[in-house]
């Protein structure tokens, strides 16, 4: 392209981003400022519109990668990682309870230390990650995948506030 034709190329690009996206709006201004025909706007015209599809391919191919890459991230911060799990696991088939933090006996107005609400699995949810840590260690092959769903699930029954099962000790 020659210096002149750059010119109306930017120029039309100008006016395409500004909002006016139909050659309708964008050739009297152009005709009027460059004094060129309808038909040499007709050509440049194509060209601007070519550029500028080519410009927003680029900006959407960056956006996208930029949004799956967040997103990758995001979810892998999510997901437990193997070792969470089996930790969580070892303390469900130990017994162990789990202190509810904000729930001690306040006895005239003062709390008493060690008096929290204790969270303990019951023996269905220890038979269970019995099961789920066997299945993970590869003791047996289930007889049906366990996805991502079991252990999330697994995760926010562990991470409950209250439930069946609290006592308070």
């Amino acid at each position: 392209m020659t210096d002149n034709s750059e010119i109306y190329v930017e120029y039309i690009l100008g006016e395409i981003e500004a909002g006016k996206v139909f050659a309708k709006d964008v050739i009297t201004g152009f005709c009027n400022k460059f004094q060129k025909s309808e038909r040499t706007f007709a050509t440049y015209w194509k060209r601007a519109r070519n550029e500028y599809s080519k410009q927003r391919e680029v900006i959407e191919k960056v956006k996208l990668t930029t949004i799956v890459s967040e997103e990758k991230k995001t979810i892998r911060a999510a997901i437990k990682s193997r070792e969470d799990l089996l930790a969580a696991l070892g303390s469900i088939i130990e017994m162990r309870g789990k202190r509810i933090p904000g729930t001690e006996k306040v006895i005239d107005g003062v709390k008493v230390p060690g008096s929290e609400r204790l969270l303990t699995p019951s023996f269905r949810d220890m038979v269970a990650a019995i099961r789920l840590y066997a299945e993970m260690q590869g003791y047996f092959t289930p007889t049906k995948p366990v996805g991502n769903e079991v252990y999330q699930q697994l995760f926010e029954k562990l991470n409950a506030t209250g439930g069946q099962n609290v006592h308070d000790y």
